[in-house]
């Protein structure tokens, strides 16, 4: 069984080896939630009329169903608490995807810890969002557009600044070829955003995700992480080291009967 703890010694040093997305902790990734309603799961709270809060469901991604996303529709929201203190860097991560060309999404962070209101987006201070086909940037009291957006999966970084209070954001997609590789988004070659409110003191303890003025609005959303130790711009999807372990047994052992 020599060979068998040799490829298990392998296996563990390519485990170690694998890309690591270093101290992103996982907000959510939708696994672990029921099909339906978000509101009530977890800490996911909804903003909205009963109906607008009952129609951001959790469902099957459209481009693989065995993979569960926050489909946010219509008008309505959802927000869940996080935590970015003051005078801290941090990279906030998700992976959204526009289904319609009349969207109206906004995403972001905020310092309120209950952002109830649907229709008050002076609540954000770190501000996204999508506007029809275009990816926005909300610099204090300006929305930019970024970005024209298709119907296919973006990844999306936001590194933040509360010391500056500020941020980045950097754009890559697997399905959109004009962002292949990762691109950092700028405006007249600005890449820096100021928070929508200004210079403040406070902590940023909410991840918000609504729209008020887009009743047809269509997007889906995954994969939200946040990494408080500073820019990360990594992926923090990863395969699970087992896994590796696994491919690498396999792989070793194969390789072992064409040798015999």
């Amino acid at each position: 069984m020599k060979w068998m703890q040799c490829v298990l010694g392998f296996g563990l040093c390519l485990a170690a080896t694998l890309p690591a997305s270093a101290a992103y902790v996982q907000v959510d990734n939708f696994e672990s939630r029921s099909l339906g309603a978000l509101a009530g799961q977890g800490a996911w709270v909804g903003t909205g009329s009963a109906a607008q809060i009952a129609a951001q469901v959790v469902e099957p991604d459209p481009a693989n169903a065995s993979n569960k996303v926050l489909h946010r529709v219509g008008l309505g929201g959802v927000y869940i608490p996080i935590n970015i203190p003051d005078a801290t860097t941090a990279t906030f991560y998700l992976r959204f995807r526009r289904s319609v060309a009349t969207s109206d999404d906004v995403f972001g962070l905020s310092d309120v810890a209950a952002p109830t209101t649907l229709t008050d987006f002076s609540y954000f201070e770190a501000q996204s969002g999508i506007n029809n086909t275009n990816l926005r940037a909300r610099d204090a009291g300006v929305n930019n557009n970024l970005a024209t957006l298709q119907d296919a999966w973006y990844s999306m970084w936001l590194v933040v600044n509360t010391t500056t209070d500020s941020w980045q954001g950097y754009l890559q997609s697997n399905d959109d070829p004009t962002y292949a590789t990762q691109t950092q988004m700028s405006v007249s070659g600005d890449n820096t955003f100021t928070f929508r409110n200004g210079a403040a003191t406070n902590p940023l303890v909410t991840l918000l995700i609504k729209a008020s003025n887009g009743p047809t609005t269509s997007t889906f959303y995954d994969d939200v992480y946040l990494d408080l130790a500073g820019q990360n711009l990594t992926v923090p999807v990863v395969p699970e080291p087992a896994s590796g372990v696994l491919l690498a047994i396999a792989g070793l052992a194969s390789l072992r009967r064409r040798r015999r």
